[in-house]
């Protein structure tokens, strides 16, 4: 899918995969053992991934999990469109995900 996604990286689905099989929070140097990849590439992608809402960040440290979206990428049922949702943080301190088309992320 990363071929259809600008900011996506191959190594994208690897680490999304890897935060999926801890079935918790874990910080990149811990997902760094598992991979060809190195500590510092995963600590930027999964930035980039909590950005976009497949994983999310612990308020207090550097580690990550899933997010519904991230299940749904691995998993099926997420449509490269789908992931050009933008995270946004609301006065109640959830987070909720708005929807835009390809065309509107130029703008």
């Amino acid at each position: 899918m990363h071929e259809n996604v600008a900011w996506m990286e191959p190594s994208d689905r690897s680490i999304v995969l890897e935060v999926t099989a801890h079935m918790g929070w874990i910080k990149p140097p811990s997902m760094a053992l598992n991979s060809s990849h190195s500590r510092a590439h995963i600590a930027d992608r999964c930035r980039v991934l909590a950005d976009h809402g497949l994983i999310e960040r612990h308020p207090s440290t550097r580690a990550y999990r899933i997010t519904d979206l991230g299940d749904r990428f691995l998993f099926g049922g997420l449509e490269p469109a789908d992931l050009g949702a933008t995270v946004i943080a609301s006065d109640t301190d959830a987070t909720t995900l708005e929807f835009t088309e390809a065309e509107d992320l130029a703008e």
